[in-house]
């Protein structure tokens, strides 16, 4: 689920009584809505005449009255899938280094390894995937092995429940992520010892990935657990959030190449800034002048300060009052370089 930082923020200051909600609000502020980060972009086939392509394509049943389309995390490009009518396709697509891929049709998702000069063929029923069943997908072709960890690691990790995670006590719930954790990775390691050949830079960040999709749980417990268990006054273990320590920040590759990172790091870096500036809360203009002066003083690479100020600007503006802002109007062009942004905030203070 995710939430605009400023709703929490307000419902916080001014609203709720609930001492345990205070304590933890900022450290449970989940993923800021991100629409306003790097939008994915359609793409074209490659040219035959390239050589840094990677060829797929497939072979699909009962993919009939679906939209489909394969999803290159890195780079944000989407690019349309067309089926014969034997539900075959190929894509020659346009690769600049190793990527974690989806190939989705309408709701079922089949994970792909590709990288230049990878040549990859599937076959697959939507209906089995929509099961969540992967063990009838087919893969030949070079570097197969770095889809079939995929597939096998889509198969058996564990994932929480969070109506029951989130009513285990802070003790519970840290050896329960790291029950997980520990869990997911050792897949990952297991097969990757079994098949040498394996792209060990893919494995890393895939490991990466596995670790991202634990944070939302970590990141929201707080403010869920006080709500789903209201009489528990638990302290907090040491390295409750077991993840935050082994994930790299302001790393531009990881940041562009992890799937879903960006949300990651974007809300990570909010939530830093948040409880740097907690003890202005009272003062929003002095709340957010200080906000954006923490924010300059991480020196964080452009892209990721870009896309952590715009998404901060483009959540508030509507909210705020007046005094605040003016303070954005006159200090966005401090935060941002992207072209795209400042035309989308300039469009928005003007409208």
């Amino acid at each position: 689920m995710l939430y605009n930082a400023f709703s929490i923020l307000k419902a916080n200051l001014f609203a709720t009584k609930n001492k345990t909600m205070k304590k933890s609000i900022y450290l449970s502020i989940l993923l800021c809505v991100f629409m306003t980060i790097s939008g994915i972009t359609k793409t074209t086939l490659a040219q035959n005449n390239k050589s840094d392509y990677a060829l797929l394509s497939g072979d699909v049943k009962n993919f009939e009255g679906h939209k489909a389309a394969i999803n290159i995390v890195n780079g944000n490009r989407v690019l349309p899938i067309e089926f014969d009518e034997k539900g075959h396709f190929e894509n020659r697509i346009m690769m600049k280094d190793i990527s974690y891929v989806r190939v989705v049709i309408g709701k079922a998702t089949v994970p792909v390894y590709l990288a230049p000069k990878v040549k990859l063929r599937l076959r697959f029923d939507v209906e089995n995937v929509l099961k969540g069943d992967y063990s009838k997908v087919k893969i030949k072709g070079n570097a197969s092995a770095e889809t079939k960890m995929l597939l096998v690691y889509y198969t058996s990790q564990a994932f929480p429940d969070s109506q029951t995670a989130f009513k285990l006590t802070p003790v519970d719930f840290k050896n329960k992520m790291v029950e997980v954790s520990e869990h997911n990775l050792a897949i990952i390691d297991k097969f990757a010892k079994k098949h040498k050949s394996i792209n060990s830079k893919f494995v890393s960040m895939f490991k990466l990935q596995s670790l991202v999709s634990l944070t939302p749980f970590i990141y929201s417990y707080p403010m869920y657990h006080s709500m789903m268990v209201p009489n528990d006054k638990s302290e907090y273990p040491e390295g409750f959030n077991i993840i935050d320590s082994k994930l790299p920040k302001n790393d531009i590759y990881v940041y562009n190449s992890v799937y879903r990172y960006k949300i990651y790091e974007v809300s990570y870096w909010n939530n830093y800034l948040l409880a740097k500036v907690n003890n202005l809360k009272s003062d929003l203009a002095r709340f957010f002048n200080a906000y954006i002066d923490e924010l300059l003083s991480l020196k964080l690479n452009s892209q990721i300060q870009d896309d952590v100020a715009n998404n901060m600007i483009m959540q508030n503006y509507g909210a705020v009052p007046e005094n605040v802002k003016k303070i954005f109007r006159s200090r966005y062009k401090e935060l941002i370089s992207s072209p795209d942004y400042l035309d989308q905030i300039s469009s928005m203070i003007n409208s």
